[in-house]
């Protein structure tokens, strides 16, 4: 998050007898995340204002670790599809930099996802699951989902598969699997990471032995084009979730959503379908017409407060214009 101060320098004639239209700001091009010291839009904000005899003061806000829920491409990093690289775009181009070496990419995310992210590209040096090749659109495994509960630490990860159904590569389904054997439900991984999790802090980041995994789906998105996310019915695909509850003890509600509690007592259901920002504090949500958006839903379970879906197969949330 990026805070900004204006202050009056001085008054004149000019600035009091002008009327300040609106700013028009480029969007950023950046398929990364964008410097939070120096954002690109931030150059074209300080010269608008100091055209106006404004300074423009920017405040970083946002603390290393606050990303909750985040996005991360995985490429065949050969020309004969040998090797994988996990992690963010470099601006402007579909060239992925693995996280680890990313500050940009792993400063800001939760210690979790980065475990998560180390944990997968491990996985994938041993597994036979092979990466997207944009070039040749090839290769099953695209893109990586992780979404934290902050309450137990634990992460609902979503494998995007470049495949029709899951009978198409049989490789996911095992990758899963093995992933799951690891850091999933009651494994020696998962108790490592929540006594870690309480007390290393910082130090659990790098234990790849310590990710707890809160679920696994699969999204099937075997289209051509750049969207990382299908929403075409039956894309979503549960493949593991723990059916006792979670490191805070909350319940894990049937079928891999998380549950994210709050201090003034609001609580939310989130599926990996569901718009949420990259902070977990900045989630909008709304009450739900649908109580149970889940395709794999548990009966026995009312969700407390979940975003607003179509019934049926879920969608892309629209935004509402004020």
């Amino acid at each position: 998050m990026l805070l900004v101060q204006l202050t009056r320098l001085a008054w004149s004639p000019r600035l009091a007898s002008q009327r300040l239209a609106p700013p028009r700001f480029t969007p950023p091009r950046c398929s990364t995340v964008c410097t939070l010291a120096d954002p690109p839009i931030l150059a074209e904000a300080e010269a608008f204002f100091a055209e106006r005899d404004v300074r423009l003061r920017s405040v970083q806000a946002g603390t290393p670790g606050s990303r909750t829920h985040s996005k991360i491409a995985v490429r065949a990093a050969g020309a004969d599809g040998c090797g994988v690289t996990v992690g963010m775009f470099r601006p402007g181009t579909h060239d992925a930099v693995p996280c680890a070496l990313d500050e940009s990419c792993h400063l800001p995310h939760h210690p979790a996802i980065n475990q998560c992210i180390a944990a997968v590209t491990a996985a994938l040096e041993r597994e036979e699951l092979s990466a997207y090749d944009e070039t040749r659109r090839q290769g099953t495994l695209r893109y990586l989902q992780c979404s934290v509960e902050r309450s137990s630490r634990r992460v609902q990860l979503t494998l995007v598969a470049n495949a029709p159904s899951l009978e198409a590569d049989p490789a996911l389904v095992r990758f899963a699997s093995a992933l799951w054997s690891r850091h999933g439900g009651g494994s020696a991984g998962a108790e490592a990471g929540a006594e870690a999790g309480a007390e290393a802090g910082a130090e659990a980041e790098a234990d790849v032995e310590a990710l707890q995994l809160h679920s696994i789906w699969v999204n099937l998105n075997p289209s051509k084009v750049n969207n990382i996310l299908a929403y075409a019915p039956g894309a979503w695909q549960l493949l593991h979730a723990d059916e006792g509850g979670g490191g805070g003890g909350a319940p894990l509600l049937g079928g891999g959503a998380l549950l994210e509690s709050f201090p003034s007592g609001a609580a939310f259901v989130l599926s990996p379908w569901v718009f949420r920002q990259a902070s977990a504090t900045s989630t909008l949500t709304r009450r739900s017409t649908n109580p149970n958006p889940n395709p794999n839903p548990n009966p026995n379970l009312t969700p407390i407060l979940t975003p607003t879906l179509t019934p049926g197969q879920p969608r892309r949330l629209r935004r509402h214009r004020r």
